[in-house]
């Protein structure tokens, strides 16, 4: 495949943090994002939510959290704070 002057030759995909731990770095955007609305992300409901989708992910947190949890205004906020 080429792009542009570069051919390419090998794509690496990071799925099991050899390369980089964006997991520890999602944790902290969770939590910055929970505390705005008044909620501490708790390390240990965050790892349950790891390689969930996000209807999923949605539901351990309200699971945990109760039906009140604003995810939808969280999980903008943390991509907003990216």
């Amino acid at each position: 495949m080429k792009i542009g002057k570069y051919k390419i030759k090998l794509i690496i995909f990071d799925m099991d943090k050899l390369m980089f731990d964006t997991e520890r770095l999602t944790s902290v955007h969770w939590k910055e994002a929970g505390l705005k609305f008044n909620y501490k992300i708790d390390d240990q409901v965050f790892k349950q939510t790891m390689g969930l989708k996000l209807i999923e992910t949605e539901e351990v947190y309200k699971e945990y959290y109760g039906a009140g949890f604003p995810f939808e205004k969280i999980i903008n906020e943390r991509k907003m704070n990216k």
